[in-house]
């Protein structure tokens, strides 16, 4: 079974004030959407730790050094791999950027997740494993939040022209694939946090997580849900 473990790609960026998640900015300001930043980005380290197979992390070219200074404090058994690619590339190019160099690296299957998904469990990684078996993309997403996690065995098709902003970026992820003949399984489970309103949901799903950085998010996130309600 470990043979099918795929590769763990962990999508972040050094959280900055005023630059990172504009969307919970506007509702909570700046130093508040930061710190949150950064628990979430947490909460994906601790799923990397725990991985049974190979993790990269993967960062604009700038938070490189940062990007080393957390692979050398959480690495478990074997290394972390630092990816870098250029921040000012479209996610499609990123993707395809990041699939050619980690191929040429002699590795074939990847689960990447973005650092703002913290509502991923044990369960959705296990489901993508088993479903990429049989296929060669997973998509998981929510409806209303958008992509958390894609997974592939083939190298990407062209993602030219998709819009990674919009809450319906899977059914045009899946599209594309589709068209590229590629076996896609489409599934509708974990969600990404895009706006303050999403902190109210994970607040629920989250509640009963007995994962330790998920209980410092939890914490956190206390004094932020007045302002969410208001």
């Amino acid at each position: 079974m470990k043979r099918f473990i795929p590769t763990l790609v962990v999508l972040l960026a050094r959280p900055r004030l005023g630059v990172c998640h504009l969307g919970l900015a506007e509702t909570l300001g700046a130093k508040r959407a930061m710190q949150l930043s950064q628990l979430f980005i947490e909460c994906a380290l601790e799923d990397a730790r725990i991985w049974p197979g190979r993790v990269a992390l993967a960062v604009p070219e700038q938070d490189r050094a940062w990007a080393e200074y957390l692979a050398d404090t959480h690495q478990q058994k074997q290394p972390w791999l630092v990816e870098c690619h250029d921040s000012q590339g479209l996610m499609s190019e990123t993707l395809t950027y990041l699939d050619l160099s980690l191929r040429e690296q002699g590795l074939q299957q990847f689960i990447y997740i973005f650092s703002d998904a913290p509502a991923l469990s044990g369960d959705h990684y296990r489901k993508a494993i088993l479903i990429l078996q049989n296929y060669d993309v997973v998509l998981n997403h929510d409806a209303i939040s958008g992509l958390s996690l894609l997974a592939n065995t083939r190298p990407w098709p062209s993602f030219s022209g998709i819009d990674w902003r919009s809450a319906a970026v899977a059914e045009q992820l899946q599209l594309r694939c589709i068209q590229s003949s590629f076996q896609v399984s489409d599934t509708q489970a974990a969600y990404a946090i895009s706006k303050a309103s999403d902190l109210l949901r994970l607040q629920h799903d989250l509640a009963q997580d007995k994962r330790p950085a998920r209980m410092r998010l939890m914490q956190a996130l206390q004094p932020v849900f007045s302002q969410v309600i208001a």
